[in-house]
This record gives structure tokens, sequence and C-alpha cells, in this order.
């Protein structure tokens, strides 16, 4: 059962060629293609909805409105009011909410006036009362049109509402919910004017006017399907959509850290996670089950103190992209974290605590962005000002002014009206702007780290045990005066280096891995799970090296770099076996290396078969290129394709190694004709 299993899984198991494909450029075409085709059918079914419920217009929501201005507003406490304030009783006569007392129905303040929001905040714990008259002509035109359902709006604080000074509702700033006030047919259709009248002790510990009546989606009469529209549409604002942005920024938070907790270095990423941490702060806060549970006075305190956080930590994730010294993080964090704990401890008052609150999330909180982004433009200045030629770093300046810009934004939200240039979804959507910027740098050292000399074999999460293929070492020949050229050039060993590169190439172009270097030594290894027949590959790659150095010969020599008499040859030779990839680790670090697997031994046959080219006669009096394999691997190469026979030169040869090892060996003499013939099989 183990076989069996074992079999099953590894038949299941991707081959490292099938991870190649994986991870092709098609192959990322087409998840990209599914990802953001399924984001743009998400985007075209739901942003519609979205949209009308979001920016519904209040004239969409009532079918017959009361403007605003009909409201009337005193902020005077009044006498004592009954369940009943209609009977003509002594005790009546102050009351409000009396349809005969005309102080609230007459009053010179408006609800609309811009200085009802001051007078409500200085009532703060004190009575304030609004009330309306509405005319029986609007009320028959309500009853026409069947809408006998009043859209009042919130109250946030203690409230009761009396209708034609008939006690109907009344709660607390802790059980607020959107109202809406049925009213029968028969008072709509009787043809007298509806008096509403709404006492309000402004009590939430909230930031605002305690009355949310026709600001944003208009009070008046309604049918009974749109007053459940805007019962939905409410109930997104005010519940869903905190908890959606609560959640939103929770997630990009801790998906910031951990990006960060991979990539230290990279600061801006732990800073957006605060940022993004205060905003779900901030969210929270606006979420009932959170704010019910707390008393005014503890939530005060707590908006004044995620207030002051949310403002400051917009400033030093600029600061963290700008790269700024380390003293500024050093000293200004623990101040940012201690002085809006101090702040809060000194002021108790809950009025002030308020108008802190308002001071920081919206003044400060857009200044301190604005020096965030100033941080970036100014680092994106001096880049562009030191440019010179090819040492200025373009990419580097347009990241930072579109990072600084990003923060432009937030900053600009203080100057539009509720912030809706800028709101809270706009934040989500900056902090995601901001997170791409950051994530450009990662990705680009990503690509930095796929170029590196590291194998994909060592990139992988578990390390294969063993890599099957043909190993290619070629050792270029008449190096040490290749390298006295150089030197007499002034280019030391570049000559050498250009013959080195060439060769890589050459491997690369035959999806060869090149796992050694050094001087005018390079070691390739041709994987079976890459290439159908490494040996002919490695035939094939040798051949290539002959053509790729015989005209690189000529360039030089035409260039004048490389003397007549000095001739671009090289030795080489071929062994078939398993290799293993290891880490070295050398203290703190860890070095990619390669060991023998199995029973074979690629590394030392090799060497010792290209040694072997010194003890083969030859009638030229110049150099050549030649090739060393085992005989048994030769007649097998002649078997697959009879073509290679004729460039044998030696077979059968038995040659006895340094070591006093013998062995059985072949001679091949490469050449760019067979070059060519061999690209176009393979």
């Amino acid at each position: 059962m183990t076989v069996f299993l074992t079999r099953i899984a590894k038949q299941l198991y991707r081959t490292p060629e099938e991870a190649r494909i994986g991870a092709s450029s098609d192959a990322i075409r087409v998840k990209d293609a599914l990802f953001y085709g399924a984001l743009f059918v998400l985007a075209v079914s739901l942003m519609p909805f979205m949209l009308n419920q979001v920016f519904r217009s209040g004239g969409d929501m009532v079918e017959v409105p009361v403007a605003l201005t009909e409201w009337h507003a005193l902020y005077e406490e009044s006498a004592p009011c009954p369940l009943d304030a209609r009977a003509s009783t002594k005790a009546n006569v102050g009351c409000f909410a009396n349809p005969a007392n005309p102080a609230l129905w007459t009053s010179p303040h408006s609800r609309a006036q811009q200085k009802h929001r001051t007078e409500a905040f200085r009532r703060r714990y004190k009575e304030l009362w609004i009330g309306v008259t509405i005319p029986g002509t609007v009320l028959q035109q309500a009853a026409a049109r069947l809408a006998n359902q009043f859209v009042l709006g919130w109250v946030r604080g203690t409230y009761k509402i009396w209708v034609d000074g008939d006690y109907l509702i009344g709660g607390k700033w802790s059980d607020n919910e959107p109202l809406v006030l049925p009213t029968s047919m028969g008072r709509l259709q009787a043809g007298r004017p509806l008096h509403i009248a709404i006492q309000i002790i402004n009590d939430a510990g909230i930031p605002g006017t305690p009355d949310v009546i026709s600001e944003h989606v208009g009070s008046g009469f309604a049918r009974k399907e749109t007053a459940a529209s805007w019962r939905r549409t409410q109930g997104l604002q005010v519940s869903a959509r905190p908890m959606s942005l609560f959640i939103a920024n929770l997630l990009l938070a801790v998906l910031f850290f951990l990006v960060w907790s991979v990539s230290r270095e990279k600061q801006e990423h732990f800073y957006i996670a605060l940022y993004a941490f205060a905003n779900a702060l901030i969210q929270l806060k606006r979420l009932d089950f959170f704010y019910l549970a707390l008393s005014p006075t503890t939530l005060n305190t707590y908006g004044l103190v995620v207030a002051c956080y949310y403002s400051i930590s917009g400033m030093f994730v600029g600061f963290a992209f700008a790269r700024m010294r380390p003293a500024v993080f050093r000293w200004g964090i623990p101040a940012a974290l201690l002085l809006p704990l101090a702040i809060a401890a000194w002021i108790r008052d809950p009025v002030r605590q308020l108008e802190l609150h308002a001071l920081f999330y919206q003044g400060f909180g857009c200044f301190f962005a604005a020096v965030g982004a100033a941080s970036c433009w100014l680092q994106a200045w001096l880049l562009h000002t030191q440019r010179r030629g090819a040492v200025g770093l373009p990419v580097r300046e347009r990241r930072l002014l579109y990072f600084g810009g990003a923060l432009a934004l937030i900053a600009a939200n203080c100057f539009f009206d509720q912030g809706l240039f800028v709101a809270s979804i706009g934040k989500v959507f900056l902090l995601l702007v901001l997170g791409a910027l950051a994530l450009r740098d990662y990705h680009e050292e990503r690509l930095l780290l796929q170029k590196a000399p590291v194998s994909p074999y060592h990139r992988h999460t578990v390390i294969p045990d063993s890599v099957t293929g043909a190993m290619l070492v070629i050792d270029l020949k008449n190096s040490e005066r290749l390298f006295r050229a150089g030197s007499e050039l002034g280019r030391g060993g570049e000559l050498v280096d250009i013959c080195i590169s060439h060769l890589s190439e050459v491997a690369a172009e035959l999806k060869g891995l090149v796992i050694q270097t050094e001087g005018d030594f390079i070691r390739v290894f041709f994987d079976s799970a890459v290439v159908a027949n490494p040996s002919q590959t490695a035939i094939n790659a040798c051949d290539a090296v002959f053509k790729r150095l015989q005209s690189l010969q000529g360039q030089l020599q035409m260039q004048f770099l490389l003397r007549h008499e000095i001739q671009l040859e090289f030795r080489a030779a071929i062994a078939v076996g398993s290799i293993r990839p290891v880490w070295h680790e050398i203290g703190t670090v860890r070095y990619a290396g390669w060991v023998e697997a199995g029973t074979d031994n690629s590394f030392a046959e090799s060497m010792r078969l290209m040694d072997l080219d010194h003890y083969l006669p030859t009638r030229s009096t110049t150099l050549q290129s030649r090739l060393v394999l085992l005989e048994a691997h030769a007649a097998q190469l002649c078997e697959q394709r009879p073509e290679l026979a004729a460039r044998f030169t030696a077979r059968n040869l038995v040659l006895r190694g340094k070591y006093g090892q013998d062995y059985c060996v072949a001679f091949y003499l490469p050449s760019a004709g067979a070059a060519r013939e061999l690209k176009r099989v393979a």
C-alpha cells in the first residue's frame, strides 16, 4: 500500500519542467486574464447597484419631500411635556410639542442654518427642539400618491417625538435607528396641518449635529417600498459599510505586516500596516456593537486617541517611503505614541475632546499627510537634480512622485465638503495604491533574485534529491596568453570574461544550467527532465561553442584586441550522472552548491576525461578544440545519430588518467557546420 501511494504521489507531483511551464509568460497571461476578467464581471454586475445605493439622492428616497428649511429649531428648555400635549391645560401651555404653542412652529431659528451645528454642540447634555408644520396641501399630495410613510432620518441622542401633540416614540442614544413614522391615510386626507416636534438631548458623545434630518436622504412622505429601500440604504451606510471597511483595513494591515516580516528592511510596509490598522480602529468606533458597549466618555477618549494615531501614521508612511534617517523614527515614534495618551489624560472635558477629535481627524490628519507627501516629493526632486546621465534613478523618482501624490489626495480630503472627495472607501483604495507602489520595489527585487546566479532547483521549497542528466565541462586553451593580451591592453581578464559569457549564452539557449564558472572554466548541466537527450544536447552545445568562439575570434581581431597568432580553442568533456543541489552554511550566510548523487561521480569523471586531452597525439601544430567522452556514450550517440560518427577523430582509446585509472574514450572534433545541423535537429 505504501509503495502504491508513493507511486501515485510521484505521478501527481509536477516535474521541474512543468513548474517552469506554469510560470511561463503565456501561463501568467492566462491567469491575469482570468483574474481581471472575473474582477470585471464582478464590477459590472455589482457597481451599478452599489453606486445607486450610495449616491442615491434624497429626491429618489421620498415621493413628497419636505424641505430642510421648513424645519424650525429652539435652543432652550421647554416646560414639561406630557404624553398628550394637545390638552388645553395650563401645564401644557409652555410645552413646545403643543400645536397651540407657536414658540417652536414660528421660531426664527431654522434647521437649515449653518449655526445649527454650533448651537447644537453648545447644548451638550441639554435639550434642544426641532419641529416642522406640514401644510394640508402637502398631506393631500402624499395621500394621492399613497405615500403614508414619513421618512424622518436619524436622531443621535436621547429623543422624544410628538405628532400633533401626541407622544409617538422615544429612545436613547444607544438604540437609535433610521426612523420612519407611519401616518394613517385618513389623517393625510383630512387636510389639516401636521405638527411634528422632536425633543433631543445631545448626549451621544459624537461630533456633528444630533439630528440627521434631510441632510443626505431627504425627509418627506414615501411609499412603503420607497421607505424600505431607504432603510436598506441606511443599513448599508451605517452598519454594513463600517464593518466592511473595518475588515478591509484590518486585512490590509495584517497583509502588509506579513510582507514586512519577510522583508524587514522595507520599513514602508510596516508603516502602511500601521496606517491601515489606524483606519481599522477609526471604523471600529462606528460599529454599533462597539460604541453601544462603551459609555460616551470612554467613547470620546477612545476616538480622540485613535484620531491622533491615524493623523500621525500617515506622515510616517511618507517618511518611510522617502527613506528618512532613523533618528526621525527613533524619536518620533515614541512621541507619537505617548502624546495622544497624554492629551486624553489631560483633557477630560467631553466637549473639548470632541473638538480635538475633529481637529486631529480632519485638520492635523490632512496636514500630516501633506508633510509625508512633501518628504517624498523632496527626495524625488533631489534625485532629479543629482541625475547625471545613466547615474539617475528615474524609476525611483516616479514612485516617489506617485506615492507623494497618493498621500496628497488624502490631505486634499480637508478641502472638500463632508470628505466626499476621499471618503472612507477612497482611503482603502488609496491604501491599495500606496501598497502597490511599495510592493513594486519588492517585485523588482524578486526579479533581480531570479536573475541571480542561483539555480531554480535551489529556489524550490523542497530541494530535489537528485537531478539526472549530462555534465559538460569546457576549459579555454591558451587562456594564459589571453590574460596577458588583456593586461597589455589595460583590460585585465576582460577577454576571457567575454569568452565565458558567450559560453554561458550558448548554455542558456540550449536550456542548460551553468553550475560553475571559474577563470577560464565553465561547467554546464543538462537536465533530462528539461531536454529530451542530455548527451546529444551537450554535443550540440559543444559545436555551438566552437562556432561562437570562431566568430568572436574574428571580431576581436578586426578590432585589434586579439593578435592573429592567438586562437580561441577549448577542451571539453561530457559525463553522464546525477547531482544534487545543496546549501552550504558558513556562519549566517548560505551559499548554493552542488554535490554528487547516487553511484555516479560526474564532477570528478568530467575533469578526469578533460585532462585526457593532453594524451591524444595530434599531427596538427595548431591548437584544436576537442571533446572527450566515454566510448560507451559515444557508441550510443552514433547509434542514435549515425552522422556524428564522422566527427570522431579517435575511438576505443584506452588512456590512463593521472590517478592511475584507465578510461576507454572517444574524441569528438566540433565544427561550425555541425553546430548548425544539430541546432536544426534540436
